[in-house]
């Protein structure tokens, strides 16, 4: 993204379940304090009756950390009606629920108090500001452990064409070093490296290219289609020898299956448009 001009990585943003991956266009939501404590009950999150399946849920609470945003009920909702994850600038509660759940969940911060007749949903499908990046509604949000970027829509086949490349580069130089090649041998054997490598691109990389593989197609016209096609090799899981064979036969086809080796390439599960899969040992 840097090597486009473009850096929307949210600072301070942090995944709250382990190997869970999203990708899908942003819902945005933005909340407001209450200026005086409401003198009934007020609930916060019905917003979400609103999100359409594969959407990411984008809550903006302005950093406040002191009141929680989301919580166990809205995870079950939003697991319920095929929302791909959520991302918050404040905080959330009921963590081990959605661990178990398996909801992809990042936030500024984890709290357990509720943010019920403290906050309200100002507005919905609005411009929000996370410390300086702003996510504007449709605007495509990619996140895996590594943390949360932002890619505007026009932007967004250049930087996973860009990524394509770092990975089919790092790949190479990571066969060359297992083979016994030094670092700056291997880096200079594969000038790639140099022209869109991880320098220029340090956070995308990760999160796209280490992620899965999109078709073109799907990424413009059609979420529901950004199935992932996963084939992994991350602690217990294993890349099968037939998918890696195919891959390195046709390393062009952004919606080749992705490949893993023994530097840690791949990955336990991704969510798009909802679903989450995870490899399976062969």
């Amino acid at each position: 993204m840097d090597s486009l001009g473009i850096n929307r990585a949210l600072h301070g943003i942090a995944p709250r379940v382990d190997w869970a991956k999203i990708a899908g266009p942003a819902f945005t939501v933005q909340y407001e304090a209450f200026l005086h404590e409401p003198s009934t009950f007020q609930n916060a999150g019905n917003y979400i009756d609103e999100v359409p399946p594969h959407a990411v849920i984008v809550v903006n609470n302005d950093g406040n950390t002191t009141c929680t945003n989301w919580g166990d009920i809205l995870t079950r909702k939003a697991l319920r009606q095929g929302i791909a994850g959520t991302v918050i600038n404040g905080s959330a509660r009921d963590i081990d629920t959605i661990r178990k759940l398996g909801y992809p969940l990042y936030t500024k911060g984890i709290y357990m108090v509720s943010g019920k007749n403290r906050v309200r949903v100002k507005a919905t499908n609005v411009l929000v500001d996370f410390a300086g990046v702003v996510v504007n509604p449709g605007d495509w949000m990619f996140g895996d452990d590594n943390g949360v970027v932002v890619i505007a829509p026009e932007h967004l086949e250049a930087v996973i064409e860009r990524a394509e490349n770092v990975n089919r580069t790092e790949i190479d130089i990571v066969r060359a070093i297992e083979a016994g090649e030094s670092l700056v041998a291997a880096r200079q054997n594969f000038w790639l490296f140099h022209a869109v490598g991880k320098a220029q691109c340090p956070v995308i990389f990760f999160l796209l290219a280490g992620a899965a593989r999109f078709s073109r197609r799907a990424l413009s016209c059609q979420p529901r289609r950004l199935q992932a096609q996963v084939q992994c090799d991350r602690g217990r899981h294993r890349v099968s020898g037939a998918a890696r064979r195919r891959a390195a036969e046709k390393p062009s086809r952004l919606h080749r299956r992705h490949r893993g080796d023994r530097a840690g390439h791949g990955f336990a599960g991704v969510r798009f448009g909802g679903a989450q899969q995870h490899c399976r040992r062969p």
